[in-house]
């Protein structure tokens, strides 16, 4: 059972707005309860939530908060976890077992919103190491990892991008980062092909995953969900329990030009994002803003350490 460490926050009792329904198997669940639709009241509430519908950021710890340079507040939607402090990291922690009725349990932080401007930017960086992200069973994989349709891992930070012409969720993602246990290959007799990726994954004695492969899941135009609207990009393989550095930037230039560039364990990269919508709409950025923290997990547990060197710089 979830601790009753109870807080007394100038809370966000949310009003409902309805939205369609949700159909693909990666549709973005984040934000069916947003920031700006909350009304603020005094309530007081079990530390966390177990209703993943609901957006209620509350005090991520009472004293020295490690990762506060991002937010003190932490939008809690895990029943089985609190956010909690180990060594010199803020830990975050999520249960498959807690999804709600198909939505995605997260413990995640969330920047300041940066409105667009030709010099507009939002930047996160820090260190971090990753126990935990899905599934580890020894079952062989439908998909290989960078198909989309494979569902297993855990998301440690997303890019957020609001547009005019916002379709799908009102406060989207455009690129999320995630980690996938590292599965062997196997071979597929039916198509007399070897599956890189298609095995069980590859666990220590303990059962624990010894590598995460990394990607970036990144849209294909503004709005863009589920295995037809997004792609995979791999950046690189991190070992268990083992520091890594992360810098993730969203920025904008003139003439409505939007980027985002990341440097994860070493590897860098920019991409730029789609001046269109899924319906074909040409659409002029709004806003910006970065979540970090744990985000999604379709099976097993996610364990994702952010280390108190996390810091956020931001231009307008």
């Amino acid at each position: 059972m979830k601790m009753k460490n109870f807080n007394i926050k100038n809370g966000l009792l949310l009003t409902m707005a309805t939205f369609g329904v949700l159909t693909s198997c990666q549709q973005e669940n984040d934000e069916l309860f947003t920031q700006e639709k909350a009304s603020y009241q005094n309530e007081i509430l079990e530390k966390g939530t177990c209703d993943t519908n609901e957006f209620v950021p509350i005090d991520a710890i009472t004293g020295t908060d490690f990762n506060a340079k991002i937010s003190t507040k932490i939008d809690d939607r895990s029943c089985s976890y609190d956010y909690f402090q180990s060594g010199s990291y803020g830990v975050y922690r999520l249960d498959a077992n807690d999804n709600n009725t198909g939505l995605q349990v997260r413990m995640e932080r969330y920047t300041p919103t940066v409105q667009y401007s030709s010099t507009g930017s939002i930047n996160i960086a820090g260190t971090v190491r990753i126990l935990e992200a899905g599934n580890t069973d020894s079952s062989r994989a439908t998909h290989s990892p960078n198909n989309m349709r494979d569902n297993n891992g855990s998301y440690f930070a997303q890019v957020k991008g609001s547009n005019t012409l916002n379709t799908g969720s009102p406060d989207p993602a455009i690129m999320l980062f995630i980690a996938k246990p590292e599965r062997g290959d196997r071979f597929d007799r039916g198509r007399d092909e070897t599956v890189v990726g298609g095995g069980a994954v590859i666990t220590d004695s303990a059962g624990n995953a010894r590598r995460f492969k990394i990607y970036a899941e990144f849209i294909r135009k503004r709005g863009g969900s589920g295995p037809d609207e997004r792609r995979l990009i791999f950046i690189t393989t991190v070992n268990r329990n083992t520091d890594f550095d992360v810098s993730i930037t969203s920025r904008f230039e003139s003439n409505n030009n939007h980027y985002i560039d990341y440097t994860i364990n070493g590897v860098s990269a920019t991409h730029k994002v789609s001046k269109q919508n899924t319906n074909g709409d040409n659409v002029v950025p709004t806003n910006t803003k970065i979540r970090m923290g744990a985000y999604r997990c379709r099976g097993g547990k996610a364990n994702i350490r952010w280390k108190n060197d996390l810091t956020r710089t931001s231009s307008n």
